[in-house]
């Protein structure tokens, strides 16, 4: 017996790289108050967190990753994390925060086919390990604020943001992430080289 309805075939799945992508990265952790964090084949150079509410500030966080773009004159990839359930009065508002940032993303000119969706569980498994894959925010939170400081060398919690860390792991995942080579037109085994 076969279906009335068919599935849209997907895209096969990208394996992730082993060296950073060449683009710049602005990865989110999508909320009403958002953490960012900018990386330039795979080196940190900006994050923060910004209320979403105030649109001419998630445009200044676009506007300063897409600097770092085009000194490197490189691809700007925006990675958004994605709401993967809950209630629905948080689903609505998660998706309201993730339109704070398409809106100005699309503004300034950049490429919907540069933005990729992230659950928690993907880059949780590929940058904290498994068994922080499907933990509760509440509950791998403190893992996540470790594993930033590492990364930024901060040792002081009040000086790193609980959302500004989730974003520096994103942005991490995103730097050698499958689903960003895809987006940026790189295929499994050939990879492009880049001359300074």
């Amino acid at each position: 017996m076969t279906s009335a309805y068919r599935t849209a075939s997907r895209r096969p799945r990208q394996p992730p790289s082993a060296l950073p992508w060449p683009c710049v990265v602005l990865g989110v952790d999508t909320a009403r108050r958002s953490g960012w964090a900018v990386r330039c084949r795979g080196v940190l150079r900006y994050s923060g967190e910004v209320d979403t509410t105030r649109a001419a500030n998630v445009r200044e966080v676009i506007e300063l990753a897409g600097q770092v773009a085009d000194a490197a004159r490189l691809p700007l990839v925006l990675v958004l994390e994605r709401a993967y359930g809950g209630k629905a009065f948080v689903l609505v508002a998660l998706g309201q925060a993730r339109e704070r940032w398409l809106g100005p993303w699309v503004e300034l000119g950049y490429r919907r086919s540069h933005v990729v969706s992230v659950l928690p569980a993907t880059w949780r498994a590929r940058v904290l390990g498994r068994q922080h894959a499907i933990a509760r925010r509440e509950e791998v939170r403190a893992v996540e604020m470790q594993a930033a400081r590492r990364m930024v060398a901060v040792m002081l919690t009040d000086e790193l943001g609980a959302d500004e860390a989730a974003a520096i792991l994103i942005s991490h995942w995103a730097t050698y992430a499958g689903e960003v080579g895809a987006v940026l037109g790189e295929r499994k085994g050939r990879r492009k080289r880049h001359v300074d």
